[in-house]
């Protein structure tokens, strides 16, 4: 009898397995950054300026959105300067920006070339995006009782030791006056009140300080302050607010002109 001899040969399989689980891509897709939507831009105003000082630059839009933004515009004119960049607020559909000091007088151009928003996405501008505005003797902002009040004609005397900063808005008629009748010559602020006054038709506190509006009649100060916040060759600033004897509050004033 034949004895068959059967080898059995095992073989050992080894199986190797990989996670099929999320794996983070070494090589992931960035998101589509979501542009300005200038479809609705427009630059509606270039506030006058002094020599020396900045202008304001109020835009429009409804398709901006609120938020914050990033400006990129040019200068020409007598204030000529390129590749400038300012921070931008919309509130609702308005928002406003701030250039550079304007060293210059005279008409200057401005061109918005683009605009950044937070995301990083920059949209170009090519229309309604130029605007010419020019130098004024001075300017002056308050509100009064909450109305807004605006005067490009704003001058600034010294006599003495009294130093006068005077506007004209010329329509309606009306002026604001604010003076430090001992001024230091020098940066700061100077309190004032009732106690400190002797009006006689002409002004003048008897201590050290006063404001006036002359709307429909004039109305000298009860209380309030005038603060010099800066002096130069050929600018002074400041700001200011004081209420009225008829209880008239002036709030939020500012005022820029040449040196006296």
């Amino acid at each position: 009898m034949k004895k068959l001899l059967i080898v059995l040969l095992t073989c050992t399989v080894f199986i190797f397995t990989t996670n099929t689980g999320c794996v983070k891509s070494s090589n992931p897709t960035n998101p589509v950054t979501a542009l300005p939507d200038v479809a609705d831009f427009l630059l509606s105003a270039a506030s006058t300026f002094v020599a020396g000082a900045a202008s304001t630059i109020s835009i429009h839009s409804s398709s901006l959105g609120a938020g914050a933004f990033t400006v990129h515009f040019d200068l020409s004119g007598a204030n000529t300067m390129s590749g400038l960049t300012a921070a931008l607020n919309m509130s609702g559909n308005d928002g406003t920006f701030q250039t550079p000091t304007l060293p210059n007088a005279g008409n200057t151009n401005i061109n918005i070339t683009s605009i950044t928003n937070s995301s990083g996405g920059s949209a170009n501008i090519t229309t309604n995006n130029t605007f010419k505005f020019t130098d004024s003797t001075g300017l002056l902002t308050c509100s009064v009782n909450g109305k807004a009040y605006r005067a490009l004609d704003v001058h600034a005397s010294l006599a003495g030791s009294m130093l006068t900063i005077h506007s004209v808005y010329w329509d309606p008629l009306a002026t604001v006056t604010v003076h430090i009748d001992y001024w230091n010559h020098a940066v700061g602020t100077t309190y004032f009140n009732s106690n400190d006054l002797s009006f006689a038709g002409n002004n003048n506190s008897t201590f050290n300080g006063a404001g006036v509006y002359n709307g429909t009649s004039i109305l000298p100060s009860q209380h309030g302050m005038i603060t010099i916040s800066s002096i130069t060759s050929s600018l002074i600033t400041g700001t200011f607010s004081f209420t009225a004897q008829d209880s008239s509050i002036i709030s939020s004033g500012n005022f820029s002109c040449p040196a006296p």
